[in-house]
């Protein structure tokens, strides 16, 4: 039934309440809230009873008990109004249909068809349901009403929030379900906020008009648009959006929230990483919700892209690299600074076994040089095949690259030895053609005679204000990464490199007067290593340890003038691995360091034995022979008069030049070499050197000394402008020159 009018409605009223039916309530649809006040006074003015909804809650935040309140209807004895039981339905609205259902079917104790006994329940919007009734059962036409009046209000909205969270939201502020019902029967207003416990009960219903439920902290987030994301709720747990809520109060927004939570200068991807170890669960999360949206390119935003879970980030971040081509250089460095900045040292069990999928010459795509583990399965996977100067080893694990470097030495025989001993010794195998190398220079009984002893270079170098650095067992092996070290992380720091012998036997005892009466410290961690470590695993720890040396050394410097890094003695992987031929010492001589060397007075060896060298009363072996004796080490050994034994860096550090400034004139700028030769870049200096080196294009050369100019010869690659470094113990200076290109048929150069 429709009525348009409210006038007509209180027409319609009167005359109902004459009438006798067997269906005695009515259900009144009202569209708009100011003239549902108005139905319920009229009604209430008709009516002898009035039944409030509200009575029939058994506590503040509790909903009316339905069957107490069908049990108060039954024994009604007059006209009576039943409100506001909209309200409750328009909240619990998956119950309404059983509710109406419930109501409409009750058989009252008294006579109240006879009577003319009517129940009036008005209705606050609740047209849709009304006409699902209609549908059901033609016959409630009478007993439904629509109100139509032109009276309509369309801003009316209800908010449902939970007790334990704290919103500014303008409107009439009702705490607890009970209140809010008697709110209802008294004269409401619009908008209304309902504070109660059973909010979450809620969360998932679907209202038809204006209902909004804030169930937590990310509900009202979401609603204020606090952040600038389309976020969900699934992103993160209570606890978190409501330390959110909490500390975004104060209007800051993520970026700000984060440079003060995390004490960064500026939100970006590193800086926020390299908080990540140390952050709390909350600082994680909330840099995980600022990579979800921000990681827009690259690597990262592969990973953020199908990662749900903070916790899950870093495994993602590590284990990634399996859904990409692991050899795009552009990625595998991405990747690799990621797991640097934010500080792993450990990589999860699932990447080891995904990894174990991957064939063997793959592997080293998916590595870093991040972890141990992974550094010294690199060294196993490039110990196993030729060391390839174009292979990713450079940028995969650069320490190693840097330590396998050719280290350009004065003598080319000394540069070319090391540069193979360092690659068996990687291999960990000594190949029959080294050994015999080996034992061709120990034919010469030294051939490092020609340079300065190491105690020569220290005198010279050292000052009242110097400290000498001891590395035990620190031998040439390591200088092509101590100075790649200096050059690239220490820019600041002067340094000169000389190369010096020790004292034979190589053992501390006859190598320690270096320190005496000076300033000096000691670390025997390398040493140590060498004697017990396991290889060619352990390579990557003797790497660790030098870097170690060198920052401790330059951290020296901001108490003395300059640091002298020097060793007693070197070390030989190949005198373990390739025993060489054992001797027999004579009875009385004794046999020392397993034999490298031994001790004897008034006798010779050298005659009877090609590679041994006798000093005074010591007889020492400059390959890899050995004089019998019980027991063995089992790593790497140190007594005998091998180059790697017996040769040690000396370098000298300062804050300020070693140096005083030197003029480079290149006698030409620009060069034209002939077909088929290297091109000769000659200059002049204006002081005088030993040695001297030049650089050019990340290659080191050899500069050789005419009668008043020094020249190198390099290579010639596509371009036609080159710097070339000079350096001499340290980077003396540079100048440009120009390869002025012509034709030629010569494959060797690329002009």
């Amino acid at each position: 039934m429709n009525i348009p009018t409210i006038e007509q409605f209180e027409r319609f009223i009167d005359d109902d309440m004459k009438r006798k039916e067997l269906r005695i309530f009515r259900l009144i649809n009202i569209e708009s809230l100011s003239l549902w006040v108005k139905v319920k006074t009229l009604l209430a003015q008709k009516c002898h009873t009035q039944i409030k909804l509200s009575r029939f809650c058994d506590g503040d935040d509790l909903t009316p008990k339905i069957n107490r309140l069908c049990a108060k209807l039954e024994a009604i004895a007059d006209n009576t109004l039943l409100f506001p039981l909209s309200e409750h339905l328009r909240i619990n609205n998956t119950k309404s249909s059983e509710i109406l259902s419930q109501i409409m079917s009750i058989e009252y104790k008294n006579d109240v068809y006879s009577k003319g006994i009517h129940v009036y329940i008005p209705m606050y919007r609740m047209k849709d349901c009304l006409q699902k009734l209609l549908k059901q059962d033609s016959r409630l036409n009478d007993n439904i009403i629509f109100l139509e009046t032109q009276d309509r209000n369309d801003d009316y909205s209800l908010t449902i929030i939970s007790r334990d969270i704290d919103i500014d939201i303008k409107g009439h502020i009702i705490a607890g379900y009970k209140n809010y019902l008697e709110y209802w029967e008294d004269n409401p207003a619009k908008p209304i906020i309902l504070y109660t416990d059973n909010a979450k009960y809620y969360k998932k219903y679907v209202f038809a008009d204006n209902v909004r439920v804030f169930v937590n902290a990310f509900d009202i987030i979401k609603f204020h648009n606090l952040l600038p994301y389309n976020i969900e709720e699934a992103m993160g747990e209570d606890w978190q959006w409501n330390e959110l809520l909490i500390k975004m109060k104060s209007g800051s927004g993520i970026t700000a929230l984060l440079e003060k939570l995390l004490d960064v200068v500026r939100v970006d991807v590193a800086h926020l990483l390299s908080k990540w170890k140390d952050g709390g669960e909350f600082e994680k999360w909330l840099i995980w919700l600022w990579l979800k949206f921000e990681a827009k390119t690259g690597y990262l935003y592969s990973v953020m892209s199908n990662n749900t879970n903070y916790k899950e980030l870093l495994r993602d971040i590590v284990c990634g690299i399996f859904n990409l081509n692991a050899k795009d250089k552009d990625v595998y460095l991405e990747r690799r600074n990621l797991m640097e900045v934010l500080q792993v040292e450990e990589l999860m069990s699932q990447f080891w076994t995904q990894i174990e999928s991957i064939k063997d010459d793959e592997k080293i795509y998916y590595l870093t040089n991040c972890t141990k583990r992974e550094r010294e399965q690199i060294i196993s996977i490039i110990g196993k095949r030729e060391i390839d100067n174009n292979l990713v080893v450079e940028y995969v694990y650069p320490s190693l690259y840097a330590y396998m470097s050719e280290y350009v030495l004065e003598d080319e025989l000394l540069t070319t030895y090391f540069k193979e001993y360092k690659l068996q010794k990687l291999q960990n195998r000594f190949t029959d053609e080294f050994v015999e190398k080996v034992s061709e220079i120990a034919v010469q009984k030294g051939v490092w005679w020609k340079i300065k002893p190491r105690n020569s270079y220290i005198n010279d170098a050292y000052t009242n204000n110097a400290f000498i650095y001891w590395v035990d067992a620190l031998g040439v092996e390591y200088l092509g990464l101590i100075q790649t070290l200096l050059d690239d992380k220490y820019k600041g720091i002067y340094y000169e490199i000389n190369i010096g012998y020790a004292e034979i036997p190589t053992v501390t005892e006859f190598n320690n007067d270096f320190i005496v009466g000076r300033n000096y410290d000691v670390t025997r961690r390398l040493d140590d290593l060498k004697h017990k470590g396991k290889y060619p695993l352990c390579i990557e720890e003797e790497l660790r340890l030098v870097e170690d040396a060198i920052k401790v050394a330059i951290q020296k410097l901001d108490v003395f003038d300059r640091v002298i890094i020097t060793s007693d003695h070197g070390a030989s992987r190949g005198a373990i691995l390739h025993q060489g031929t054992v001797y027999k010492s004579d009875e009385i001589a004794k046999v020392e360091r397993f034999g490298r060397y031994c001790i004897q007075a008034d006798t010779q060896y050298e005659n009877r034995y090609a590679g041994c060298i006798d000093k005074d009363e010591y007889h020492i072996f400059a390959n890899y022979d050995r004089f019998s004796i019980s027991g063995n080490e089992q790593s790497e050994i140190h007594g005998g008069a091998t180059l790697e034994e017996v040769l040690v860096p000396i370098i000298v550090l300062s804050n300020t030049s070693l140096e005083r400034r030197v003029i480079i004139t290149p006698l030409s700028t620009e060069i034209k070499p002939r077909v088929g030769e290297l091109p000769k870049i000659m200059f002049k200096v204006d002081k005088q050197f030993k040695e001297l080196f030049a650089t050019v294009d990340a290659k080191k050369y050899v500069c050789h000394r005419e009668a008043d100019y020094w020249y190198f010869e390099s290579e010639v690659g596509k371009k036609e402008r080159y710097v070339a470094k000079i350096l001499s113990k340290g980077n003396i200076g540079e100048f440009e020159y120009k390869i002025i290109k012509g034709r030629t048929d010569n494959k060797k150069f690329d002009i």
